[in-house]
């Protein structure tokens, strides 16, 4: 049997999150999560009132979230993952998971009970352990701006966890408050392309983002200033910051995840295409299929022959998930598209299962979750994964 591979999950438990990751006016949420398990009945209420943007079928997902991750811890939602979720459902005699951490310490969101290096030093931890050594796949989550940076170059902290740690690959978010083409790492692209180290960039206008005055951090003149304060995340994420990069490390490996984030069952890609050519980028959503369209763009270039997308998040709507199908193969790309799901972010949307099924209606999964993350996640550093 194959050996499947989740290339985009996360594991964060509520330890590992600030009280104002989601800003002031839904920390309360966060702070819920210390004393109230919320029940079916209290999250019904917040959808009613539009407190949360969920469904009704999404009601019973979240309860589990709440009662379950949101309080316990990193390992035992690698337990969750791995035993109740993809040993139970997958074909495949062997699913391993990409793990991407992300650094909650520098966004201006308050400090987590678990800072960021306690999360990826337990992550290294798992690492090492018999049972998952094999099956978890850690990323490095990088943010420029985190205290630790002041004396040490990014280039060693990332080289030490990959090649001591065991981490495989880079996970960049950008909407945290900081550019992909930050001076201060330079010297890491250079070992990324020397080593062909696999990187993850967020690609999507979403619930994590920044959390402080966004023009303390963004470059004058942003590129969209007209943006609300929550969606000047985008200046940040924009696909434009991408290119000079590209232009320097034409050979750097990046998946860009959920091929921008839109979802093409709410909005018209037509209408949205007419607002492209115009230039007329009114909302997230906008710049969100710009973002596609570049993504598809890069993935078609002979002169970036690295470059992948992800169908994380997007893999809770069919119509999405055809439209993108459709493109992939017009344009001869299909070996340039991975499966991965957002857990536990897609968690009010679809359950793991429902993601890989849908997957697998619309997309042959031995191509794009086996065939296609072997060759992304090879590295010079770890060979074959």
């Amino acid at each position: 049997m194959k050996t499947y591979y989740n290339s985009h999950v996360h594991i964060f438990s509520k330890k590992c999150i600030p009280v104002y990751i989601l800003g002031n006016n839904l920390s309360y949420l966060i702070k819920a999560l210390d004393w109230l398990q919320m029940n079916r009945f209290v999250i019904f209420l917040l959808s009613v009132f539009k407190v949360l943007p969920i469904t009704r079928e999404a009601i019973p997902r979240l309860k589990m979230f709440f009662r379950s991750f949101a309080q316990g811890s990193q390992h035992e939602v690698i337990e969750h993952l791995l035993y109740q979720e993809y040993d139970r459902f997958s074909e495949s005699g062997s699913f391993k998971i990409v793990l991407l951490s992300i650094d909650f310490d520098s966004q201006n969101a308050g400090l987590a009970p678990l800072n960021y290096l306690n999360q990826i030093n337990e992550i290294a931890e798992y690492k090492r352990l018999k049972p998952y050594r094999d099956r978890i796949l850690p990323f490095i989550g990088i943010n420029p701006y985190h205290t630790i940076f002041i004396n040490l170059p990014i280039e060693d902290f990332v080289k030490e966890y990959i090649e001591v740690h065991q981490f495989v690959g880079v996970k960049l978010y950008p909407a945290t408050g900081y550019y992909p083409d930050d001076s201060r790492m330079e010297k890491l692209w250079v070992y990324c392309e020397k080593n062909d180290i696999p990187i993850m960039s967020h690609c999507t206008c979403g619930r994590i983002h920044y959390q402080g005055d966004a023009s303390e951090r963004l470059r004058t003149p942003s590129l969209f200033p007209n943006m609300t304060e929550d969606d000047q995340q985008v200046n940040f994420t924009d696909t434009e910051n991408f290119k000079a990069l590209l232009v320097k490390y034409p050979k750097l490996k990046i998946c860009f995840a959920h091929c921008g984030g839109i979802v093409f069952s709410k909005y018209n890609q037509n209408e949205l295409e007419q607002k492209l050519i115009s230039k007329n980028f009114d909302s997230p959503r906008v710049i969100e299929y710009k973002w596609y369209k570049q993504v598809l763009a890069w993935c078609q270039s002979t002169d970036y022959p690295n470059i992948y997308l992800d169908i994380s998040w997007i893999n809770h709507d069919r119509k999405t998930l055809e439209d993108l199908r459709d493109e992939v193969i017009k344009h001869n790309i299909m070996h340039k598209v991975l499966y991965g799901t957002d857990f536990f972010v897609n968690i009010d949307k679809t359950t793991e299962e429902d993601a890989y099924l849908l997957s697998k209606q619309i997309f042959n999964m031995d191509i794009i979750a086996s065939e296609n993350p072997q060759k992304y996640l090879r590295s010079l550093i770890h060979g074959d994964l």
